[in-house]
């Protein structure tokens, strides 16, 4: 039915991020790798604006991967 198809996307939509811990010569796109998304969602969904910036000990949030985020805001990178 329509009103069960909405309610899936509703609980779908709201999946929690995970949370990740930047550890010494981690990248976002290793990171990526080892959750599935894309660095870019990933920097979308932190604010950053300089991936080479990232330091040891930010926790990230990090996307779940086939899952449309409601707070990611599209990515500029300038």
């Amino acid at each position: 039915t329509p009103e069960a198809s909405a309610s899936a996307v509703n609980k779908t939509t709201a999946a929690e991020p995970i949370l990740h811990r930047v550890v010494a010569n981690e990248t976002l796109y290793r990171i990526g790798l080892k959750y599935g998304v894309s660095p870019l969602d990933i920097m979308a969904m932190n604010n950053i604006d300089r991936p080479e910036a990232l330091v040891v000990g930010t926790q990230l949030r990090i996307p779940v991967a086939g899952v449309v985020q409601p707070e990611a805001e599209e990515f500029k990178p300038y």
